[in-house]
C-alpha cells in the first residue's frame, strides 16, 4: 500500500518538475523531450487508470483475506498460532530492547553511545529474527495457494 502511494504522490511529481525544467531549457532537443513528457503526462482519459489502480488494490486485498481466511480455518494448531506467536515475541523483544535503550540513555547519559554501539552491533541478531519471521510468512502463504 504504502509503494502504491509513493507511486501515485512521487511519480507524478517527479515528471511535472522534470518536464518543466525541459520546457524551459533553450536546448532544441530537450524542449522536444519536455513536449512528449508533457503529452505523457497529461493524458486525455485518466479514468482507465484509476480504474485499473482500483482494481488491482481489489484483487490485493481479496488474496490477502483469502489467506487469513485460510488460516483461521486450518485445524493444525500450528498453522494457526506458529506465525503470529512468533511475530508477537518478536515485536515484544523489540518493544523491550526499544524502551531499555531509551531508559539508558535517558538516566545514564554518559554512556549514550555505548548504548547505541550496542544496539547496532544486535541488528545482525534482528536481521535474523525478521529472516525467520520472513520465511514464516513466504511458506504459509505458498502453503495456502497450494491448498
Amino acid at each position: 500500500m504504502f509503494v502504491n502511494t509513493l507511486i501515485r504522490a512521487g511519480v507524478p511529481f517527479l515528471i511535472d518538475t522534470v518536464k518543466k525544467i525541459l520546457l524551459d531549457s533553450t536546448d532544441e532537443t530537450a524542449n522536444l523531450v519536455g513536449k512528449a513528457l508533457d503529452k505523457v503526462s497529461n493524458p486525455p482519459n485518466d479514468s482507465a487508470l484509476k480504474k485499473a489502480l482500483i482494481n488491482h488494490d481489489t484483487v490485493v486485498i481479496h488474496a490477502v483475506n483469502k489467506s487469513l481466511q485460510k488460516e483461521v480455518e486450518s485445524s493444525d494448531k500450528f498453522i494457526r498460532r506458529m506465525r503470529p506467536t512468533f511475530g508477537y515475541v518478536m515485536a515484544f523483544t523489540w518493544f523491550c530492547q526499544m524502551m531499555s535503550a531509551a531508559y539508558l540513555m535517558i538516566f545514564n547519559t554518559h554512556r549514550a553511545a555505548d548504548v547505541v554501539k550496542t544496539v547496532a552491533d544486535l541488528s545482525m541478531m534482528w536481521s535474523v529474527g525478521l529472516s525467520v519471521l520472513g520465511v514464516y510468512v513466504y511458506k504459509r502463504s505458498d502453503d495456502k495457494k497450494k491448498n
